[in-house]
């Protein structure tokens, strides 16, 4: 366990509070702070949020935030499946409000980026400034919290947006200055397929925007599992990147009726990182088919093992093992396979079986239709 588990009641915490502002003046200035303001005590429950921390929660009521832990309060996935709440999980020794509370418990100031997926799917990026400091005779933490989640995704969505689009835009003229060297229908076949990879990154972006807006509407239709997934592979193997990598397939044909187009983004996506992720001579493996329970069951497998403490960040927003600004693949996979297709994604990395993702994903019925 990451964080101890022991609380104060609900009576001890309200003495506490009393205590720590007999004077009036040190409450009056911390409401006047626009960021979002927290004092945590030795037991890492809030004891004190001001007014902007209510307003960021869309309540009036103090009691959501009262005696709770950090991860509670901003409703973190893994807050409810740990056995003592907030801190009792393994991704909580990879959290960035945590561990900047813990420097401060050590007597150290502190500031951390957090990353959160909430419990009704939204993300969140936070950053947090901790400072320790005693009253009383008792430890405390200050923690000042900067909501950046918009600004962040904007900055990352930008970089990732430029960086793809001029790779793409640079294969075309890459080729056209290369024209020579081609017969027309070479280079006519080679311009369609980059032109097609670049209408793809736009579109790719525009989805992933109108999905965190919560502006993105499903077409359910009829879809065809192995035509789909072979074009992608296809797509993705005729291009200079991945042109010598091997992907061996095992899918069996079937109907779905899903949204084909973010469909075939959380699978190119899965199929993608995959191949980035193996050196040329490891094939990945392909798999998919449609159960018994009318659902898409489809697993990415490739040989290679993912680090334990990159695992446990994996769905993170804004985190990626690319570098800066790139963490929106397996994101992007869980946000849309999750929350528009009504499915779920989880994956295993392990030595001697490599990394395997797996999406399930159900039919719906759109109007008219009988399933």
């Amino acid at each position: 366990m990451f964080i101890p588990a022991k609380r104060r009641t609900t009576k001890q915490l309200q003495e506490e509070k009393a205590l720590l502002f007999s004077n009036e003046i040190f409450s009056i200035l911390l409401e006047e702070i626009p960021n979002l303001i927290f004092i945590i005590n030795d037991c890492r429950q809030i004891i004190y949020a001001n007014r902007s921390v209510l307003r960021a929660l869309e309540t009036e009521d103090t009691t959501v935030v009262f005696g709770k832990r950090p991860g509670e309060t901003f409703e973190c996935m893994h807050a409810e499946n740990g056995h003592e709440g907030c801190g009792s999980t393994e991704y909580c020794t990879v959290c960035g409000f945590a561990n900047a509370i813990s420097s401060s418990e050590n007597e150290l100031e502190d500031q951390r980026e957090c990353n959160i997926l909430t419990n009704k799917g939204k993300a969140l990026t936070l950053n947090v400034t901790t400072r320790p400091f005693k009253m009383n005779g008792l430890n405390y933490v200050f923690c000042a919290v900067e909501d950046i989640s918009d600004k962040k995704m904007i900055v990352n969505l930008d970089r990732i947006f430029l960086h793809d689009i001029t790779n793409t835009a640079g294969s075309i003229y890459s080729a056209i200055e290369i024209a020579d060297n081609f017969d027309f229908d070479q280079l006519k076949a080679l311009i369609k397929n980059q032109s097609k990879r670049l209408l793809d990154e736009i579109n790719s972006h525009r989805i992933l925007l109108t999905a965190e807006s919560d502006d993105l509407r499903t077409k359910v239709a009829e879809t065809n599992i192995e035509p789909l997934i072979n074009e992608i592979i296809s797509g993705l193997l005729s291009g200079i990147r991945f042109r010598d990598f091997i992907v061996n397939t095992n899918i069996e044909d079937g109907i779905l009726f899903t949204d084909s187009t973010l469909l075939s983004r959380v699978i190119q996506n899965l199929i993608k990182n995959a191949l980035e992720a193996s050196p040329k001579h490891l094939p990945i493996e392909v798999s998919a088919k449609i159960s018994s329970k009318n659902e898409l069951v489809l697993m990415v497998k490739n040989q290679t093992v993912i680090p334990r403490e990159v695992q446990l960040k994996i769905f993170q927003r804004s985190f990626s093992t690319k570098g800066a600004g790139r963490g929106f693949g397996t994101y992007s996979i869980k946000l849309l396979t999750e929350k528009y297709l009504d499915g779920n994604v989880n994956f295993v990395s392990e030595e001697g079986t490599g990394t395997v993702f797996t999406i399930k994903v159900p039919s719906q019925k759109p109007a008219g239709v009988i399933i």
